[in-house]
């Protein structure tokens, strides 16, 4: 009885030593004010992860004299044998915290920081499994690696394309490393100029695949994430019959044509009607514009200027519109077309007893045709207004529903035309279509359920995030796999291929995307995923850019020194054609029935919806090819 009791005593002891032991190597810290996340791991040697771990409520933040545990360091110190040694430690990128954002993916945080996509996950092993909202990373402070680059001080000639393309680099590189020339390129400003590629080993990597090679092709193709934002678009090019035939008056006209209008009429000739070569000069036209300034608010912009300091992204995008369209208008008057130009100026937001106000002061029904770049409140009050009068309305605004005046025009292919034409692509494929869709989505998961009865929704949780195995369980070995992928977040985009690219080896798999402004940018997500699964999305434009296209673009970089912008090509395609129109012999509404044109940019192919108004259904369906970059889909 003795021993054992001698036993349990020394039993309690070693539990009682243990414990104490393990208090103290947990140690406990008082935050103080400015602290943050990362500065303290970094002083005890440990990761944000690990400080999370041990403080389960520290996702929602610190604050001063919170207490903190501080779990014991699994980094050894590093035996300093020399000076040198000691101040090659001493010099490390300062540790900073960062919460990720909606839209972050690995490749663009790693880039962002100067990491490779394994060095961020090194820092913060609690992101491996998947990158998530709201997550707080232990990033070093951003700044360059200024071994690798070179300064260069700009000349008068110089703009961000031609540094970009003169020194082997893009001008969102150069825009990151030279943050104030994003406003404006101003000569004699320094700025600094990678030697190599800056971004050498934090590209996104793409899984590899068991059954699939890469080629990466010599000349990228960037599709635009949203049409209206992009710096260049390649040129529409006919894929269907010309509804008319050119005669030899059309190529007799070609040569009296101005440049501008010369370069677009020796390409469309063969493929499009030539509405230049059959206008009637007799008649002078009046062309309305409805815009967010003044005729001598637009002239006070010079032709060096890029409406850099315009803060309003609503009229900076009317003022590109407009400069395109100006151009288009002189080209015309080479032409000898008798135009008459007014601007009606309306706000953004307007009441509906406020349009009817302004059209009656503005007189509109005097007025051959209107154009109303991106107003989404104004184009079908204003239309209906003058129906009577039969005086076209066109609008660049993506409505997404059919408009019901016959007067009205949508120059710019809806969205839900968009996504028409590649569900009705896919159904005539006979494939197993599966969709992945976003919480934030449900105006197109209606759609897709509507024409696509039998594809499989699987709808994603609010982090972005969904069931593996119910997608895989999805898959077809007899069919292609088409998946849909319905979210404008790149994590969703990247996660869910990473998926596809691990089960190419079992079932044969190829992305879709609905809508242009969906697909995500190339500086954020590797292409090679967009060639391996061969992705399928509708374009305004071809895949290949034509030499109408390089024309106008270095007409106008001569002129303004600068790229043209999505909206000015819009401006000038959409007011071109729409003069074209008014000036024919027949009417405005059969040339758009009978008359299929392109100019720099869009293709114009009018089809009347079923409420009587037209809609442009000028839509291409693309998809990346392992072989070359991107082809046309006959």
């Amino acid at each position: 009885m003795n021993g054992l009791f001698k036993f349990y005593t020394l039993l309690l002891l070693c539990f009682c030593f243990y414990t104490g032991a393990a208090q103290e190597s947990l140690q406990k810290h008082t935050v103080s004010s400015g602290e943050t996340i990362a500065s303290i791991a970094n002083k005890y040697m440990v990761t944000a992860y690990e400080l999370q771990q041990a403080n389960p409520g520290l996702t929602s933040g610190i604050k001063a004299n919170d207490i903190l545990n501080i779990p014991q360091s699994t980094i050894k110190s590093p035996q300093l044998k020399s000076v040198a040694d000691s101040l090659r430690a001493s010099i490390v990128s300062a540790p900073t915290e960062y919460t990720v954002k909606r839209g972050d993916t690995k490749f663009s945080l790693a880039r962002r920081f100067g990491l490779t996509i394994k060095g961020l996950e090194s820092r913060n092993p609690h992101i491996v499994p998947t990158l998530q909202e709201g997550q707080i990373l232990n990033v070093p402070e951003e700044r360059d690696s200024q071994s690798n680059l070179e300064r260069y001080v700009v000349t008068r000639v110089d703009t961000k394309f031609g540094l970009a393309r003169k020194f082997n680099t893009t001008i969102p590189e150069l825009e990151r490393i030279n943050p104030h020339i994003v406003k404006m390129l101003l000569v004699g400003q320094t700025i600094k100029i990678p030697q190599h590629d800056t971004t050498a080993g934090t590209r996104e990597q793409v899984p590899e695949t068991k059954k699939t090679t890469v080629q990466q092709p010599t000349t990228p193709v960037n599709p635009s994430k949203k049409v209206l934002q992009t710096e260049t678009t390649p040129v529409a090019k006919d894929v269907v019959a010309p509804k008319t035939k050119p005669s030899e008056k059309t190529i007799e006209k070609q040569i009296q044509t101005p440049p501008t209008v010369a370069k677009i009429s020796e390409e469309t000739t063969s493929k499009y009607s030539n509405l230049a070569a059959s206008i009637k000069t007799s008649k002078q036209k009046k062309l309305l514009f409805v815009l967010p300034f003044s005729q001598s608010e637009y002239h006070a912009f010079k032709t060096d200027d890029r409406f850099e300091k315009v803060s309003d992204e609503f009229k900076k995008s009317h003022l590109e519109f407009y400069r395109g369209a100006s151009m288009a208008i002189d080209s015309l008057k080479k032409l000898k077309l008798n135009i008459e130009v007014d601007i009606l100026i309306a706000k953004n937001k307007i009441e509906k007893a406020e349009i009817k106000s302004l059209a009656k002061l503005q007189q509109v029904a005097t007025y051959d045709g209107i154009i109303l770049p991106y107003y989404d409140t104004i184009d079908e009050e204003l239309a209906a207004l003058i129906a009577e009068d039969n005086i076209p309305v066109v609008t660049a605004s993506q409505v997404s529903n059919q408009n019901p005046s016959r007067n009205l025009y949508s120059a710019l292919p809806s969205a839900n035309l968009q996504r028409k034409k590649i569900l009705d692509h896919l159904a005539s494929k006979k494939g197993n279509v599966i969709v992945i869709n976003d919480v934030d989505r449900d105006d197109s998961k209606t759609f897709i359920a509507e024409h696509a009865p039998n594809a499989t929704i699987i709808d994603l949780k609010k982090n972005g995030t969904f069931n593996n195995d119910e997608l895989i369980g999805k898959f077809k070995k007899n069919q292609v796999n088409y998946v849909i992928l319905n979210s404008d977040r790149n994590s969703v985009f990247i996660n869910t291929t990473n998926i596809l690219l691990s089960e190419l080896s079992n079932y044969t798999i190829q992305i879709a995307i609905l809508e242009s402004n969906l697909i995500p940018d190339k500086s954020d997500v590797s292409k090679k995923r967009y060639q391996i699964l061969k992705m399928l999305f509708p374009s305004f434009t071809s895949a290949k850019a034509t030499a109408s296209q390089h024309h106008f673009t270095q007409t106008y970089l001569k002129k303004y020194k600068v790229l043209p912008t999505a909206n000015v090509l819009s401006g000038f395609d959409i007011t071109m054609d729409t003069l074209l129109r008014m000036a024919q012999e027949e009417s405005f509404q059969n040339s758009a029935e009978n008359h299929v044109t392109e100019y720099t940019h869009l293709k114009f192919d009018y089809e009347k919806n079923a409420k009587g108004g037209f809609s442009n259904q000028g839509i291409y369906i693309l998809h990346y090819d392992t072989g070359s970059d991107i082809k046309e889909i006959n």
